[in-house]
């Protein structure tokens, strides 16, 4: 084995285990976390728009260039701003008709274009349907893409790039469909780009706001498929919101502020296809 002494490894702030047993006569044991949980909002649009009150100009997400990855630098998002483009994104999903029986699939790599169509679809109340891209642009037959169309009937398909995902576009019905796009336009379908599907937010936008509750599907997201076709596993607000909830309930968040001093930061390689990737 190498030495691996000299390596800096930080320390890793995890709150100090509390372990209760309760051992019942008939042999059951119960096992419960003595560290309480902390606050957990009721959907997860409201962090956006807390940060966005409170650190405005912080950093929300950041992504190196898609193309070329290696290139120096990284674009960025504050929260001010993402807030800004999700309520004008929310204002363009009610004005299509967007609700929770219209889905919006999403065929996209993690970016922060993917990450401002799907807030703004569950700040419309539409669930978002990450799909892994690889369903539309590795499959011969577009089986499975084909398949979780039919079962999450999308209202709404995003894809990162018109002319990338077109021959998995073509082999869906796009009939009384909306495609919404970045990078070069799609064909043969009714489509609008990323950026001219904003709207200048109305009053309606605060009030679907409002409506969410922890019982709003937030989310279908896809099984692997490895046993069969894939399953679309619904997933409410308040199950991602108490996801979240019980990832900082093991964290010393005031010692973790202090050792890297400021605001926290994630860096997230997982799809967002992925449960793990999207919820971690």
């Amino acid at each position: 084995m190498p030495d691996t002494s000299d390596i800096p490894f930080r320390e890793v702030p995890y709150l100090p285990q509390k372990l209760n047993v309760d051992r019942r006569p008939d042999g059951t044991i119960y096992l419960d976390n003595g560290q309480p949980l902390k606050a957990c909002p009721s959907h997860m649009l409201a962090p956006l728009v807390h940060w966005a009150e409170h650190r405005p100009d912080t950093v929300w997400l950041a992504e190196r260039d898609p193309e070329n990855p290696a290139a120096e630098g990284w674009t960025t998002l504050t929260y001010a701003a993402g807030l800004d483009s999700v309520r004008r994104l929310a204002q363009g999903f009610l004005d299509a008709g967007a609700g929770q029986d219209a889905p919006l699939m999403i065929l996209s790599r993690n970016s922060i274009a993917n990450a401002l169509v799907m807030y703004a679809a569950m700040w419309a109340s539409s669930p978002a349907v990450p799909v892994t891209p690889a369903y539309a642009l590795l499959s011969e037959d577009l089986g499975r893409l084909k398949y979780i169309d039919g079962l999450t009937q999308p209202k709404f398909i995003y894809v990162e790039d018109g002319a990338d995902y077109q021959r998995a576009l073509d082999g869906l019905d796009l009939q009384g469909r909306l495609v919404i796009y970045s990078g070069r336009a799609p064909e043969r379908c009714d489509a609008v780009r990323l950026e001219q599907f904003m709207r200048a937010p109305t009053e309606a936008v605060q009030a679907a706001y409002d409506r969410l509750t922890p019982d709003t599907v937030a989310k279908y997201m896809m099984t692997s498929g490895s046993t069969g076709e894939p399953k679309a596993v619904i997933n409410l607000q308040g199950m991602v919101a108490s996801n979240a909830r019980m990832i900082r309930s093991v964290w010393d968040e005031e010692r973790l502020d202090e050792m890297t001093g400021g605001p926290q930061v994630m860096c997230n390689f997982l799809p967002w296809s992925h449960t793990y990737g999207a919820h971690s």
